[in-house]
């Protein structure tokens, strides 16, 4: 038996903010969308390795904020250009703390979820 990951799943608020960040910050493209009666749903996939999928879902009729408070779950990517992606992070203002003894930082996306950059190789 073998198993494959499929995608991650993160609730969101305004999925064309959150499809905006991601295909600005970290460069994922939109694979495809689903409305279905209870839930909106957005998969994002990156150019190298488009089986992986990020799944934006925003539930209809919600409203407020999610309460992420001490969730140590996040995503985290590869980069191969490390200086360059910092920069670009940086400049979007969405960096929200660098390890520079580990070699990695992490960005907050418009919902609050931390993402760990982490350079490749």
């Amino acid at each position: 038996m073998h198993f494959t990951m499929a995608h991650t799943s993160l609730a969101v608020e305004d999925l064309e903010r959150s499809k905006a960040f991601y295909e600005k910050a970290l460069g994922l493209r939109l694979k495809g969308k689903k409305d279905l009666p209870h839930l909106n749903l957005i998969y994002m996939v990156d150019e190298e390795n488009g089986a992986y999928e990020l799944e934006l879902a925003l539930r209809k009729g919600h409203e407020g904020g999610y309460t992420l408070e001490d969730n140590p779950v996040h995503l985290a990517f590869y980069v191969n250009d490390y200086a360059a992606s910092l920069q670009l992070h940086q400049e979007l203002g969405c960096v929200k703390r660098i390890v520079e003894s580990a070699g990695i930082y992490f960005i907050s996306d418009p919902d609050g979820y931390e993402i760990e950059i982490m350079g490749k190789g």
